[in-house]
């Protein structure tokens, strides 16, 4: 059974502003605790410091720990220090903490991870405002001397609140929303489901009375299955934090206020015009129906085998060439390589593709674009006239056209595949891209192409290139882990994943090595 944990957020909005109405608030966790508690569930409650200093000196928050529900902090980015003082003065030492990673960005978040690791924390159940890490809400990590083990959905993927601040009070039909995003989750792998609500949202509007309403609906979703956050296992083990005193309250607004600052100029130097790109020599104009893009061929005339690139990105393939990958095309062509090279629709000079009337990824340039299979479909058919193995050698998602292709029979001898990404979680990175703005929530919007989905129909031999910082996701490398896992479920041969160290263009031999070993691997040389 996949462990479920419900977060609690006390006195969040009216009692940070009424003090004094703390016995309101009292008798609405009680009973909240009681019901949960009769049902075999275990609630995580996270204390503000308004709720936590007017039960000092009451057996309010040790109660709770002993009937087995798990009491953690909760600041808004600035008062951690603040709130665990208070909550440790109620006779309970808290280790898990939501300490406001929404209200500092990202600037402020490993300053506020120190804190929460030098205060004693061990856990941290706390998402970004942004997706900070591809699988945020699905997968722990260790990070600044904690364990990061984000709820998996956000108040307005079930209906809770809207992306403009507005707060629901809780429904039934929200409670069904969260079932079909539960089953969602474990389908992608998740280790866990979580969710986060406040106080507020099973009362009525400005008060602490509960509304039978909301507190049915939530009570409704509660069972043995649900537990507390620290007792769900980890693969990971947070390093030790640093042994130094944890930056102060004071010290996270001003890390936050520089945050601010800089992110903004770095906005206003994006919309500066730069510099134009020299223009590329002319190449082979391939038509593709009523249009056409620009390739290029590289090499001998009767090459032992040809590397075909395929590229994500904004910059065209024929100008971006090896450039990821360090200096590889030299390398390649002395060993008799042939190489094709070419800008796909929108880049380069290649013309953008006609827009997709209704086509869920309008931006021409959304990794997964039609345009882009067919045209990876034209240089490839164009390659095979050589009468030589063709590899594919993919840059990023760059991978999603050459799954595409090979799910509908339109394959290379076998396929190199650097850094490219596994799934919907991983094929938006943290600063956004044209696929931002869809919902990994709805299955429709993401049917049919995520590469992990694809890659078992791949039917040749496959290889991953990765380095340990990853050109997108740093450090995390979930996504490299996660796709060759599924190619190893498809049954053709696999390369073991090595981690390359360093960022991948350091590692030139280790890519042409790559390419022979899928050579031979295609043409049966072992």
């Amino acid at each position: 059974m996949r462990p479920v944990w419900v977060e609690i957020h006390v006195d969040d909005e009216v009692l940070s502003a009424q003090p004094d109405r703390w016995p309101e608030a009292m008798r609405l966790i009680t009973s909240l605790s009681e019901q949960a508690q009769a049902r075999g569930a275990a609630l995580c409650f996270r204390f503000r410091e308004h709720f936590a200093a007017a039960a000092a000196g009451t057996p309010v928050l040790s109660a709770l720990q002993t009937a087995g529900h798990e009491v953690g902090v909760h600041a808004h980015g600035s008062r951690l220090a603040e709130a665990t003082l208070a909550v440790r003065r109620c006779g309970v030492t808290p280790q898990v903490a939501v300490p406001g990673l929404v209200q500092v960005g990202q600037a402020g978040r490993s300053a506020l991870l120190r804190q929460a690791a030098g205060l004693g924390f061990v856990r941290v159940t706390d998402h970004s405002a942004q997706r900070a890490w591809a699988y945020d809400g699905l997968l722990p990590r260790a990070e600044s001397g904690v364990v990061v083990m984000a709820p998996t959905v956000r108040p307005f993927d079930w209906g809770l609140m809207e992306t403009d601040g507005t707060r629901h009070r809780l429904r039934s039909k929200q409670i069904a929303r969260l079932r079909v995003l539960e089953a969602t989750a474990e389908a992608q792998g998740a280790a866990w489901f979580g969710l986060a609500l406040h106080e507020h949202d099973l009362c009525h509007p400005g008060t602490l009375t509960p509304d039978p309403e909301s507190l049915t609906a939530l009570l409704d979703y509660l069972d043995e299955r649900v537990v507390a956050a620290l007792s769900i296992p980890v693969d990971v083990t947070a390093p030790p934090p640093a042994q130094r005193p944890p930056p102060s309250d004071r010290r996270i607004k001003m890390v936050r206020a520089v945050g601010l600052v800089s992110g903004r100029a770095k906005r206003i130097r994006r919309r500066l015009p730069g510099r134009p790109h020299r223009r590329p020599p002319d190449g082979q104009r391939l038509i593709i129906g009523s249009r056409h893009i620009i390739a290029e061929r590289l090499g001998p005339p009767a090459p032992r085998a040809l590397c075909v690139l395929s590229h994500a990105g904004r910059e065209g393939g024929r100008r971006l060439r090896f450039k990821p990958m360090g200096p590889v095309l030299p390398m390649l062509l002395e060993a008799g390589w042939g190489v094709w090279l070419y800008d796909r629709a929108g880049t380069g000079d290649s013309p953008p593709p006609r827009r997709i009337p209704g086509w869920r990824g309008e931006h021409p340039l959304a990794p997964g674009h039609p345009a882009h299979t067919r045209d990876w479909r034209a240089v490839l058919a164009r390659a095979r006239q050589d009468g030589v193995p063709v590899i594919a050698m993919s840059w990023s998602a760059g991978v999603v056209p050459v799954l595409r292709a090979a799910a509908a029979g339109h394959r290379p001898d076998a396929l190199v595949d650097c850094e490219g990404p596994a799934d919907r979680w991983s094929i938006v990175p943290p600063g956004g891209n044209e696929l931002a703005d869809l919902d990994p929530w709805q299955e429709a919007d993401w049917a049919g192409w995520e590469p992990r989905a694809q890659i078992g129909a791949l039917g040749v031999p496959y290889a991953r290139l990765q380095a340990d910082r990853d050109h997108i996701h740093d450090r995390d490398l979930q996504h490299a882990t996660r796709l060759t896992a599924a190619a190893q479920a498809g049954g053709h041969p696999v390369r073991p994943l090595g981690i390359l160290p360093g960022r991948l263009h350091a590692s030139p031999d280790a890519v042409v090595a790559a390419l022979q070993w899928a050579l031979s691997a295609a043409t049966g040389r072992r």
